[in-house]
């Protein structure tokens, strides 16, 4: 990949610290329509970003991912320790053929 994605900041901000000495765009899925925090504002994705994209989510949400990527292929999930008993769970997708404006992503509705 030439660039990486999350929609979340402290996954964001994790990327940053953990891949500081690496070549890699750490770039903020947009929140909304307007910036919502630094990230939104210092490292935006946008249609101009080297592709194909690593995007890290907590949600899969392919057909959301679609709105804004022709190709969207799903890598799995990665479920990372947080603790001796716990664990957080990423979706990974590799995204190419950025559509014009990325759309900001919605929660999903809850069950």
């Amino acid at each position: 990949v030439r660039s990486i994605a999350a929609d979340q900041n402290d996954v964001v901000a994790s990327l940053l610290y953990y891949l500081r000495g690496d070549v890699w765009p750490i770039l903020s899925w947009p929140a909304g329509s307007v910036p919502a925090n630094q990230f939104d504002l210092d490292r935006p994705l946008t249609p101009a970003a080297a592709e194909p994209l690593l995007y890290l989510s907590g949600h899969s949400l392919p057909e959301r991912l679609a709105q804004s990527y022709s190709t969207v292929e799903t890598l799995g999930p990665i479920d990372a320790p947080t603790g001796p008993h716990s664990a957080r769970r990423f979706f990974v997708f590799k995204l190419s053929g950025a559509r014009p404006g990325i759309a900001p992503l919605t929660s999903p509705p809850t069950h």
